[in-house]
């Protein structure tokens, strides 16, 4: 699935799915590789999968898209 970060805290945020009818995704530092910690900011395009969590829907596997 493709989104874009927003609300990004340094440690977790959210991220809005590209199709307007998903929720928003939780996204945290520690579903993601090093060089993606490095990069992630609002505003930019990620690609990931969704894993189920008590709270909500939460990324996974996150990676920047180019």
């Amino acid at each position: 699935m493709f989104g874009t970060v927003r609300k990004w805290r340094g440690h977790c945020g959210y991220v809005e799915p590209v199709s307007g009818s998903a929720p928003s995704v939780f996204i945290h530092r520690n579903d993601m590789p090093d060089e993606t910690r490095r990069l992630i900011r609002n505003g930019r395009e990620i690609e990931f999968d969704i894993t189920p969590d008590p709270r909500g829907p939460r990324a996974a596997n996150v990676r920047i898209v180019a």
